[in-house]
């Protein structure tokens, strides 16, 4: 991810982001372009809606309450 993921970082840091939080979102950020194997800046809406259906089918105790916002429409 490179640049991606330093930019991603520094939004983070730039938020006030706890450390353990920024891991957190990074290790999710490599997972999903880990599935896709493609960069994440290649992938939209519909990709990360698919990703997010595919891990609430698969992870028990995922809840739509961890979704800090709605997707927009595709």
């Amino acid at each position: 991810m490179g640049e991606l993921r330093d930019r991603m970082e520094g939004d983070l840091l730039l938020r006030g982001v706890a450390e353990v939080t920024r891991k957190e979102y990074l290790r999710c950020a490599r997972a999903f372009a880990a599935h896709y194997r493609i960069s994440p800046a290649d992938l939209g809406a519909k990709e990360v809606r698919d990703y997010l259906l595919r891990l609430g089918t698969r992870r028990s105790g995922y809840r739509r309450s961890r979704l800090s916002a709605p997707l927009p429409d595709t």
